[in-house]
Parts: C-alpha cells; sequence; structure tokens
C-alpha cells in the first residue's frame, strides 16, 4: 500500500514537473527576456562579459526560485508520508 502510494506520487510529480512547470519556467523566463532591455543578450564569447552581464545574474534567480520550489515539494512530500504514517500508528500502545 505504501509503495503504491509512493510510486503514484513521484509520477505525478514526474508528470508535472515535465508536463507544466518546465512549460511555465520557460514561458516565464521568455516573457521576462521580452520585457527587457537590449543588453540581455551578449553576443560578446567573452567569458568575462558573460559573468558581469544581467543574463547571468537572471538564470541565479531563476536558480534560486527551482530550488525553492523543489524543496518545497520535497517538504510537501515529507509532510504527507508522515501524516500516511502517523495514521497507522495507534494512539495507545
Amino acid at each position: 500500500m505504501f509503495q503504491t502510494e509512493q510510486i503514484s506520487f513521484l509520477q505525478r510529480s514526474v508528470n508535472r514537473l515535465r508536463n507544466s512547470w518546465t512549460t511555465a519556467v520557460r514561458e516565464i523566463m521568455e516573457g521576462s527576456l521580452k520585457k527587457g532591455q537590449a543588453n540581455w543578450l551578449t553576443s560578446s564569447p567573452d567569458p568575462t562579459t558573460y559573468s558581469d552581464s544581467k543574463l547571468k545574474r537572471y538564470f541565479k534567480v531563476v536558480k534560486f526560485m527551482m530550488e525553492d520550489a523543489l524543496r518545497d515539494m520535497a517538504k510537501n512530500s515529507f509532510n504527507r508520508l508522515s501524516n500516511f504514517v502517523s495514521e497507522f500508528i495507534p494512539e495507545k500502545i
């Protein structure tokens, strides 16, 4: 029972990440870059130019947002697991 519940939850999570989450992140990034100024994208192959660019800082912010979302998903999953296990613990032993 527990294993089937976990497998089902993992499959739903993976499908959510593949279908809606990655699409939403891509659309947000594209929309933000379109609204931005022309100097977001640099055509220079120089690594120092990229390291000082707005695009690198933007990707850093996106990375932090994705980490937060994954952390929240893991936290929610752990809470569900904890609740699932605690349902089977009797009140008195």
